[in-house]
Parts: C-alpha cells; sequence; structure tokens
C-alpha cells in the first residue's frame, strides 16, 4: 500500500485489512466504527519496536480527501478529544497516541513512549499519490 517505515518495524506481525472488526481483533479501539473503515478503506496495521515497547502504527486510504477528513474528526472527537488542536494525546496508561491526516490518508500511532517517538514514526511514513 505504501512506505511504512523499517527500523523497528516488526515484518511478521504486519495486518493488511478493511474493516473495523478485523482492526478491533489487533487492536481494540471502539465498539463503533470511529473511522469509518469498510470495503473501499485500505488500511496497514503494523507493530513497532520502541525500546522494551511495542508501539503501533495505523495507516488508512480512503477514497478520498472528505471520507478521510469525516474519519478523523470522529476518531479525534471521540478516541482522544484532548487532542483537537494538536493530534495528539498522553492516554491513561502514560503512554502517546498521535494521529494526523495527509490528503485521503491517515495515520495513527498508538502506545508511543513518547511524543518524539509518535512523531518520528509519522514522519517516517511515505504516502503513495493516487
Amino acid at each position: 500500500m505504501n512506505n511504512i517505515p523499517k527500523e523497528g518495524l516488526i515484518e511478521r506481525e504486519i495486518r493488511y485489512f478493511h474493516a473495523v472488526n478485523c482492526l478491533n481483533n489487533y487492536y481494540y479501539i471502539a465498539s463503533e466504527n470511529i473511522l469509518n473503515l469498510g470495503k473501499n478503506t485500505q488500511c496497514v496495521f503494523a507493530p513497532y519496536r520502541m525500546d522494551q515497547e511495542t508501539g503501533y502504527l495505523l495507516l488508512v486510504q480512503y477514497v478520498n480527501e472528505q471520507q478521510a477528513e469525516a474519519a478523523y474528526e470522529s476518531f479525534l472527537e471521540i478516541y482522544m478529544p484532548e487532542a483537537r488542536e494538536t493530534g495528539f494525546a498522553q492516554m491513561e496508561n502514560k503512554k502517546w497516541t498521535m494521529a494526523k491526516i495527509n490528503g485521503q490518508y491517515i495515520m495513527i500511532v498508538f502506545e508511543a513512549p513518547d511524543k518524539d517517538r509518535a512523531s518520528k514514526l509519522l514522519s517516517g511514513v511515505i504516502l503513495k499519490e493516487e
């Protein structure tokens, strides 16, 4: 789908899917489909070693920018409303979640040990223009 960063990537555990139930099997986000995933979305879920811990990158490609924007707003509003301005938040487990939108793509890092590591992972994604 796209070029995700290789550094720290646990390649054998990369998952490709379309549906929210698949995502929730790998990493539970919410009982509702807050990212509006479906047959027209392409998703990559990849784990990364971050010191002794594991962080996760979710990359979702939507049909168009409007669908991506709607999903991004939904995710922020429901999953981390405190991050509406910045796109990042420290969760209850003290780990960081960071979300970013770029055209028809949403990129989210879960479970990062710090903001810098989350930001570095997101900045390493190379998006392909459709």
